[in-house]
């Protein structure tokens, strides 16, 4: 299973793309690699017209509110024992870390190579 090919990585790249933090999956993965302290290696793609943006602390009210996944992302979540409060904290965890930049014209996918090395 995905959780399970997660638990036996050594890292997870996060690939920081606007709405990665409203995808399930995702946030399932992040949760996992938090929880079983894999090394998470954040990466922010920059390419025109595709700017992340990192989450204020009213994303974090909206999250917590409830009305930013849909019932069946939700569903999704509680299928892999996963609640609101992990995903938070896990995101803040992300976050805190300092996000490799990478655009596909630069030379920075080699530095990705080595960091994971």
């Amino acid at each position: 299973t995905l959780k399970t090919s997660l638990v036996r990585s050594q890292n997870l790249v996060i690939l920081l793309t606007p709405g990665i933090f409203s995808l399930p999956w995702c946030l399932v993965e992040i949760v996992t690699g938090v929880r079983k302290n894999i090394n998470l290696v954040p990466v922010e793609i920059q390419r025109p017209g595709m700017k992340f943006a990192y989450p204020t602390e009213s994303f974090y009210d909206t999250l917590r509110s409830g009305s930013m996944l849909s019932e069946a992302d939700m569903t999704v979540l509680k299928s892999q024992k996963v609640d609101i409060t992990d995903v938070e904290h896990a995101i803040r965890v992300v976050c805190r870390k300092i996000a490799l930049p990478f655009s596909p014209k630069s030379q920075t996918s080699s530095k990705i190579a080595l960091c994971l090395r």
